[in-house]
């Protein structure tokens, strides 16, 4: 595999952290280039570049049981020689699909091969840890609500059409709903403002937020149930380590169902 010059990686850099509905990547970000400057592994900007691609193939796979390890085998052989690339780039792809297995069987199915070739690898439980700290580094944090109020005005001043907005504001409460409770709360405040000023052409999307945070705050003295991914009861924690993708029951059980 060739790698990208620094000047590409800078260009990509600046593209993936501020573009419309990207809100994984700043995550991935600093594990990835802990990975890059440490062990001179694939750049953050690459391995994203590669993952976009790869979870593109994953979304357009009609039966996972066939297809799903010939994908992984020829990420395997394309990144031969580079350390570690093919982990990586699985990794980004997973947690770029992780909203997607909540609402499309085909890609969950699809992905549950993904995660279980991650779980054996023993970067796992490192990048899990790193990624993990990232998501709760407040800066990150300031940052990602930033860029979402953003995207959430050029959501409604973009679409002339009031069905776009609203399915656009939707997909905008999507990305939210695997937020921390501070980010949520953030977010619903701004999007209630909109709303007003919208003439409450958002009530729909704006409930469906609230619901999700009651529903957050109904379940903080429960435990954990690992394999809820978007539901409101999680954190962006709970999507560190990809096991916040399926419980292991549930991903031994897919696996052998498809």
């Amino acid at each position: 595999m060739e790698r990208i010059t620094k000047e590409e990686e800078r260009k990509l850099m600046l593209k993936y952290l501020t573009e419309k509905g990207n809100n994984v990547y700043p995550f991935l970000y600093e594990p990835l280039k802990w990975r890059h400057e440490s062990w001179q592994e694939l750049s953050p900007e690459q391995v994203w570049q590669e993952a976009i691609i790869l979870s593109d193939k994953i979304r357009n796979v009609n039966v996972p049981k066939f297809e799903m390890p010939y994908i992984i085998e020829e990420l395997k052989e394309r990144t031969a020689g580079e350390r570690n690339a093919d982990f990586l780039i699985m990794l980004a792809a997973a947690y770029r699909l992780a909203p997607l297995t909540t609402t499309d069987d085909k890609v969950k199915k699809a992905t549950a091969y993904t995660v279980a070739h991650l779980i054996e690898h023993p970067l796992y439980e490192v990048m899990k840890q790193r990624v993990s700290v990232c998501e709760n580094d407040e800066d990150l944090q300031e940052y990602r609500v930033n860029v979402l109020e953003y995207q959430l005005e050029q959501a409604d001043a973009k679409e002339n059409n009031m069905e776009s907005r609203l399915n656009e504001i939707n997909n905008q409460v999507d990305i939210v709903l695997r937020m921390e409770p501070k980010s949520m709360l953030v977010f619903e405040v701004l999007l209630s403002r909109l709303n007003d000023k919208s003439g409450h052409i958002y009530d729909e999307p704006l409930e469906r937020l609230r619901a999700a945070s009651d529903a957050k705050v109904a379940s903080e003295t429960e435990p954990r149930r690992i394999g809820q991914v978007i539901a409101r009861q999680n954190n962006l924690g709970d999507v560190s380590g990809l096991e916040g993708l399926f419980e292991k029951k549930e991903l031994e059980k897919l696996l052998s169902s498809i």
